[in-house]
């Protein structure tokens, strides 16, 4: 098989594993914030801090407050509120679905990067943004900073990512070898 319809291939399932992933991490985070907010009862302080409450405060999440700036920064204006909100979730989509390419590219030269059924790649994914560059902006605290509840739903839906992107490969693996 020549490699650049392989290479098409696996990007194309990790598109699909994407999206799924994506879309239980977003039913993740629904479900798990009231659960960890029950273990570590935030305040009201704790609710207002950037990425704390997407349930209340949306605005303050990473990707609303990432398009807030680069479109201020850009236009010298405050974008729409309909217009930033669909902006932001391009901003979520879009890493979502390119994190999964990019782990099915490296899984697909790779095959043991699954063996822990997609746990370490959500916590590294969680890593690379809520632990380092999203602080790193200036954006939210970093996990030391932030109410321990955020922390516990945040890592969670990003575990809960992990888990369902690796399932949707393994299982998208299995059925293209039903095909061959």
């Amino acid at each position: 098989m020549n490699r650049k319809p392989a290479l098409l291939a696996v990007a194309a399932t990790g598109l699909l594993a994407g999206y799924a992933a994506t879309t239980a991490k977003g039913t993740a985070e629904s479900v798990l914030q009231p659960r960890a907010e029950k273990i570590w009862p935030p305040t009201e302080d704790d609710k207002l801090v950037p990425g704390a409450d997407p349930a209340d405060h949306p605005d303050r999440m990473p990707p609303t407050v990432i398009v807030d700036r680069v479109v201020r920064k850009v236009t010298g204006k405050k974008p729409a509120d309909d217009t930033r909100d669909r902006a932001a979730a391009g901003v979520h989509w879009g890493l979502g679905l390119s994190f999964a390419v990019g782990y099915a590219l490296l899984r697909a030269r790779a095959p043991r990067v699954g063996l822990a059924l997609g746990v370490p790649a959500g916590l590294a994914l969680y890593a690379s943004t809520h632990a380092s560059t999203v602080p790193a902006m200036g954006v939210q605290p970093p996990p030391w900073r932030m109410p321990p509840a955020a922390v516990g739903w945040e890592a969670g839906s990003h575990v809960v990512y992990g888990i369902v992107m690796e399932a949707s490969l393994r299982a998208l693996g299995v059925m293209a070898s039903h095909l061959r």
